[in-house]
């Protein structure tokens, strides 16, 4: 009988032993695949796993590189120069001292004199100076500022503009440096509060910040920041920023006041090669060297966010390149 059934299934299905074959020869290729997906998978952990420690290598000299140029500059002997200094205790002791405000613009008269000239004018502390650095404007903006007929408001223009980098990401992070640190240099006050030209402070923000550095012996005092989209008329909260000790996108210079000893404190351009923006290295590099930071925990200044993230990642993308070109 079975050998009758056996010859029956020959003879109903003649290629059945071809197919049987095809069947074991597709069951040993899925496994091969199998195995081949698996020894993929594993060498792509293993490239992960690689990337990673590669990029941490490269993270970690590059902030070794950075920090071997900064020591170059010296800050901690300028800084311990400075508290030597005789005029060291002058901010603290001046009954009324003068408050240095330096402003980078570049062609932006509504923004600089209708928000942050404006907020300085209405400042409940009435002893500063307002410096305006044109970084090469060449439009009204002059006129615009001595239109507010206001002394303590002076505009420098520079004569050249300052060099842009090609690199999206490196053109932001040093946007201002050249500006700011010519403000800064210009600077007659005891304090001095950097300002944007979009910015703008709450009537009390010198009066608060003068307060704390004094009372609390600080060389730089620092607030929270409402953060607000630039191009919403209403202008709705996005967030507040701000922390202690400060940390890199919680902190910007527009929230501070510093002792004028520590005029030192410029921008360096080269922020951007250490893949830090302008304002967030300089704050590192204060804290670094040892400048005493005193935080006070409210906002006093509204920053206006323009975006820049998206106008960077588009350029990226213009340019064929992933967004993880970004510096930071």
């Amino acid at each position: 009988m079975e050998e009758w059934l056996k010859g029956f299934r020959g003879r109903a299905w003649p290629t059945r032993a071809l197919f049987e074959e095809r069947l074991d020869a597709l069951d040993r290729q899925i496994l091969d695949l199998t195995a081949a997906v698996e020894r993929i998978a594993n060498e792509q952990q293993r490239q992960i796993g690689w990337e990673a420690e590669v990029r941490t290598r490269m993270r970690r000299t590059q902030a070794l590189t950075a920090r071997a140029y900064e020591a170059l500059q010296g800050w901690p002997d300028l800084l311990a120069a400075a508290r030597s200094g005789a005029d060291y205790e002058l901010p603290y002791s001046d009954p009324e001292p003068m408050v240095s405000i330096p402003i980078p613009t570049y062609h932006s008269p509504d923004t600089l004199c209708e928000r942050a000239l404006a907020s300085v004018l209405a400042q409940s502390y009435p002893n500063w100076e307002a410096i305006v650095v044109g970084d090469h404007c060449t439009d009204d903006t002059g006129e615009r500022v001595r239109a507010l007929n206001d002394e303590r408001i002076s505009f420098h223009n520079l004569d050249v503009r300052e060099t842009e980098p090609d690199d999206p990401w490196e053109r932001w992070a040093v946007m201002g440096s050249v500006p700011r640190s010519t403000g800064i240099e210009m600077a007659r006050g005891l304090w001095i509060a950097p300002l944007s030209h979009d910015d703008e402070w709450d009537a009390d923000h010198l009066a608060t910040l003068l307060a704390a550095a004094r009372e609390h012996r600080a060389e730089i005092a620092y607030s929270r920041l409402r953060v607000v989209p630039a191009n919403r008329v209403d202008h709705p909260e996005l967030r507040t920023i701000g922390s202690f000790p400060p940390q890199f996108g919680e902190f910007g210079w527009q929230s501070t006041i510093f002792h004028g000893g520590l005029r030192f404190l410029r921008y360096d351009r080269a922020c951007a090669l250490a893949s830090e923006p302008n304002d967030w290295n300089l704050a590192r590099r204060a804290w670094e060297a040892g400048v005493r930071f005193h935080y006070v925990g409210r906002e006093t200044v509204t920053l206006f966010d323009h975006g820049r993230l998206g106008e960077i990642q588009a350029a990226l993308d213009a340019a064929g390149l992933p967004h993880s070109a970004a510096g930071a």
